[in-house]
Formats: C-alpha cells, structure tokens, sequence
C-alpha cells in the first residue's frame, strides 16, 4: 500500500471510531513535547501562546491595575487629616483676610489722594494696585490724565467761544490780557 492510498484511506474514514483511535495514537504528550520543544513547534505554538497571555494580561489589567495604582498614589500623596483639613481652611480665611486689609487700607489711601487733589472717588476701586508705591503711581498717572483732560476742554470751550483764556500766551507769544488788567485799563 501506498502513502497516497493510506492518506486517500484515513480521509474517506475520519469519522469512524477506529481511524479517529488510530489518529489519536500519534499526538500523545510523549510523541509532541520534542516537536513542541523544536523550533518548528514553537512556530506552531507561539502565536496561541502570545494571544493567551494578551487576553490574560488585559483581563489582569482591567481588574487589578486601577486598585494598585490608586495604593500608590495614596501612599505618595496621603490624605489630609481632619485637623490638617481645618488648619488648611484657617490658612485659606487668614490670607483672604490678610487681601481683604491690604484692599481696604489702599482703597481709603486712594480716596484720600483723590480727595485731596479734588478729583473724583467713583474712580477709586480702578486705582487699586498690588501694594501702596503702585496704588500712588496708578493715582498720580489718573491726575496727570485728569488734569491733561480737564485743561484741553477749559480751551476747547474759551477756542469756541473765540476766546484766549486769560492768562495764556498768544500765538504771537504775548500774554493775553485778564479781566483784571482789562478793567485797569493796563
């Protein structure tokens, strides 16, 4: 008999007890560990051995790794406790409450400069700076504007009234005259 027949013979019987019997004969532990321990085994084997480990890592990762991860960060950054929580929130007040002073105290700085240069206190909470030296600039940099403003309409009303205000130089460069020396006749 040929190797052909006997193939030709085991296929057209496969489903019988005897060639399945038979068929087992030939993959016992004994006669497939040297073929699985081969190089050749091991290019069967491999990928089924990759993918079961794949599917057990991942089913490791999904029920474990979020627990031991959390363990970790635990242990590097531990809960506060109660009486760490309240000192924590008494720190808090105490540097709100510190804030809330240096507002006030640069605030009533504030109306005091705006006062005594009589110009207006609606403007006070715009000048507040970090610390006193920047809340008396901010005050200083407004008067100048202020007063920058306050000059350019006083001659933009005496211009449309075709007027020189009193006490301002012509464009000749001769003083103009005041009511005063007007009414002297000087």
């Amino acid at each position: 008999m040929e190797i052909a027949e006997v193939t030709t013979f085991l296929d057209s019987n496969k489903d019988k007890p005897e060639v399945q019997a038979f068929i087992k004969g030939f993959y016992t532990p004994d006669k497939l560990n040297p073929l699985l321990d081969s190089d050749d085994g091991l290019k069967i084997i491999q990928p089924r051995l990759d993918s079961n480990f794949t599917k057990g890592l991942e089913t490791w990762k999904k029920n474990n790794l979020k627990a031991l991860v959390d363990t970790e960060v635990k242990k590097l950054n531990p809960d506060l406790t109660p009486e760490q929580k309240r000192l924590k929130e008494l720190e808090g007040e105490i540097d709100n409450q510190k804030k809330e002073n240096l507002r006030t105290t640069l605030k009533n700085k504030v109306i005091e400069k705006l006062t005594e240069h009589k110009l207006p206190l609606k403007f006070s909470n715009y000048l507040i700076g970090s610390d006193e030296d920047s809340t008396l600039a901010n005050v200083k940099a407004f008067k100048e504007v202020w007063d920058a403003e306050f000059e350019k309409r006083i001659e933009e009303e005496f211009k449309k009234n075709g007027r020189i205000r009193p006490g301002k130089t012509t464009e000749k460069g001769s003083a103009s005259k005041t009511m005063n020396s007007i009414i002297r006749g000087n």
